[in-house]
């Protein structure tokens, strides 16, 4: 039967609320001194490059927020071209010592 609007729901965990077989998994490392990201820095010697890289990226995704894709502001009405070359012309009048030591 299909959820129907103005009812309750029932059943699940509330949230923030850790599940039971969570904090059994979490005593059973307790107990037996197991700490599982301590034995993937252990193993990472051991791999190559291409591994490591791969346990630095999983293990990034719990530490760093994901990026979401930037909403473009339709307020400023000017392409980034156009930006970057406002900004390199600024530079030209205002700092023309910064491109000189780059042309020689």
């Amino acid at each position: 039967m299909p959820f129907e609007k103005g009812h309750k729901k029932f059943g699940g965990n509330k949230k923030g609320q850790i599940s039971p077989k969570t904090i059994l998994l979490q005593e059973i490392f307790e107990h037996n001194r197991y700490n599982p990201v301590q034995s993937l820095i252990n193993l990472l010697p051991e791999l190559d490059a291409r591994d490591q890289a791969k346990v630095h990226l999983e293990l990034m995704q719990y530490i760093f927020p994901k990026m979401k894709e930037p909403i473009p502001d339709e307020s400023l009405d000017i392409t980034p071209e156009a930006l970057a070359s406002e900004a390199l012309e600024h530079i030209r009048e205002n700092y023309p010592q910064l491109l000189k030591a780059k042309d020689e």
